[in-house]
């Protein structure tokens, strides 16, 4: 017995030593070295080996359960059966949040999501399901066609809809069902031109983006902010809640004469304005949770932005009566 004792003690004790040098590596890491050991090559981030649809492939595990809702959706509205969504109850208050990458959480693992935090948190208060319907490159066309097929096969008490500057652009991939009339449909309605851009340019700078690209698809003179309008109005009969990922350009003064920001400021008061005029509602990221990436290439929100992004939703949602969420 005491020959085990002194064979099992040191056996323990090393045990316990491997499992705390690996956690202490990987946090090291996980926070100074993410660049170069997990961007774009991890599945626990939410990288694919593709950059298209993901629903047109089989995943990996770890990405497949990232996209479990999404996946579910497009069955449900083939198969037509609701059921293979999983809503449990009635009694149960339902989310779904759609948008692209932010939502989808690149970056950052499926917990870390502020969907999922979000979910958590709304559950110490009622029972709550949130469904997270996202992926990386979705815009208002594909957007929008999750929204209908979600109000279909989900019937949500309140829709969530981020928003970000490169929505207003159409690649018109046809990743979900309907998609292509949809957009058939709104073309019949926006007769102007459409502002067409070579997306994605990965070459191209974050500020070149917004200037060539994002913000030539806010102006009127093209059929891009139509399509929105257009969007919205439906959106707006329904219980809808826009969360803008940017900040709100009327609570604050400009700091320079920069023209990225002076035209990332105007796409957001163009979107803002269109939501407002159809009586919409909108929340923005708030500029005190300061807005931290995840590294210094990997430009999505960190952990502590998504985590800020679940207080304010939370906030909103337990606040605001309209909602219905508390009795």
């Amino acid at each position: 017995m005491k020959l085990i004792k002194k064979i099992l003690l040191p056996a323990l004790i090393c045990f316990c030593s491997i499992i705390l040098t690996y956690r202490a590596a990987f946090a090291i890491a996980e926070n100074f070295f993410f660049d170069k050991l997990f961007y774009k090559k991890s599945a626990v981030y939410g990288y694919q080996s593709h950059d298209s649809n993901l629903l047109k492939y089989p995943n990996n595990q770890l990405i497949e359960k990232r996209i479990t809702d999404l996946r579910l959706l497009t069955k449900a509205d083939l198969n037509k059966d609701p059921h293979v969504l999983g809503v449990s109850s009635e009694d149960d208050y339902r989310i779904a949040i759609i948008g692209d990458s932010f939502v989808y959480g690149t970056g950052v693992k499926q917990a870390e999501r502020f969907p999922e935090l979000l979910e958590k948190k709304l559950n110490s208060y009622r029972k709550t399901q949130v469904f997270v319907l996202a992926q990386p490159g979705d815009g208002m066309l594909e957007n929008y066609a999750k929204f209908l097929l979600a109000k279909e096969n989900i019937d949500p008490d309140l829709f969530i809809i981020g928003l970000l500057h490169n929505d207003l652009l159409i690649d018109n991939s046809n990743k979900y069902p309907r998609q292509q009339t949809i957009y058939e449909n709104l073309k019949q309605v926006c007769l102007q031109p459409e502002f067409k851009y070579s997306w994605p340019n990965y070459q191209a700078s974050i500020q070149e983006l917004i200037v060539d690209g994002f913000y030539p698809s806010s102006k009127s003179e093209y059929a891009n902010i139509c399509y929105f309008d257009k969007i919205i109005v439906d959106m707006t009969k329904n219980p809808v809640l826009f969360f803008s990922f940017h900040s709100n350009p009327s609570s604050y003064l400009p700091a320079t004469n920069d023209e990225t920001e002076q035209k990332s400021d105007a796409i957001v008061k163009q979107y803002s304005q269109i939501i407002k005029n159809h009586q919409g509602k909108i929340a923005y990221f708030d500029d005190r949770l300061q807005y931290q990436p995840v590294s210094h290439l990997e430009n999505h929100p960190s952990v502590k932005t998504h985590q800020g992004y679940s207080d304010l939703l939370m906030k909103e949602i337990i606040e605001n009566p309209q909602y219905h969420f508390l009795p």
